[in-house]
């Protein structure tokens, strides 16, 4: 699951009306990168959460679809404005257990994937790579922050004043993580974050140790110009930085779930 629905202001502003996964990186819109990091490391099923600039995003994802062969459902999201917990529960009938998340504007290297499949203890409902040594360019004052006792996240979040890692923004779910959003957002919270902090309170919430993987968030024009030159150094990109595709199937049908198309 890649959540692309918010509206990305921060980036947009000195750019178009376009949204945010739709921003160019190295001649392709951020989607295609994040699309091709798991694609890299094999997985062949990918839902899109799309919410802002919809009408823009779908055919967007119907062309990569088409070019590169792959399998992608997307699912339309429209409290969005709400925040990433409202994206996330927009794909919950169109995902089965378990299975990746992540967002459209953050790079990771598939390997923190393969980390996350051999951590998994086949029960807890959820899982976060972290970072205990962000890369200068991670702009930690922005970045969510992860308390931990052990391999287990204590507390999460951005105001937190004492932490031991940075979130990097990639999990592996199961279904409990839906039952925390809704019980979340019952409360007005509407943040992946205040989900997982809930789980991380029952136990649920594993920390995978990603220190050393490149990975970025993309949310500023400085960030942006800095991942143009990490990029080229990371795994799942060809030499000039553009996403690399392996062929795969093509046999989801492209209608927006959860909602009629624009």
């Amino acid at each position: 699951m890649i959540l692309a629905a918010g509206r990305g202001s921060r980036l947009r502003a000195t750019a178009t009306d376009d949204p945010k996964p739709l921003m160019p990186l190295l001649g392709s819109p951020l989607i295609e990168h994040a699309i091709a990091r798991f694609r890299g490391a094999g997985v062949s099923e990918i839902i899109v959460v799309v919410g802002y600039g919809r009408e823009k995003m779908l055919p967007k994802l119907a062309e990569i679809r088409q070019r590169e062969h792959v399998s992608i459902t997307p699912a339309v999201c429209r409290d969005w404005r709400l925040g990433n917990g409202s994206s996330a529960l927009a794909a919950a009938p169109h995902v089965e257990e378990p299975f990746f998340l992540a967002m459209a504007d953050h790079l990771f290297d598939p390997e923190a994937l393969t980390r996350l499949v051999a951590e998994d203890d086949g029960q807890r409902a959820c899982a976060v790579v972290i970072d205990r040594a962000p890369d200068p360019s991670i702009d930690v004052e922005e970045a969510t922050k992860v308390q931990l006792a052990g391999d287990l996240v204590q507390r999460i979040g951005k105001e937190l004043p004492r932490y031991h890692a940075i979130d990097t923004g990639l999990f592996l779910c199961r279904d409990g993580l839906f039952d925390a959003l809704r019980d979340a957002a019952a409360d007005g919270q509407h943040g992946l974050s205040d989900a997982v902090g809930r789980l991380a309170l029952a136990g649920e919430a594993a920390a995978v140790d990603g220190t050393g993987l490149g990975w970025m968030d993309i949310d500023t024009p400085a960030e942006l110009a800095a991942a143009e030159e990490l990029l080229l150094t990371w795994p799942g990109s060809s030499s000039d930085g553009e996403p690399s595709h392996p062929d795969g199937p093509n046999d989801a049908p492209l209608s927006p779930a959860g909602a009629e198309a624009p």
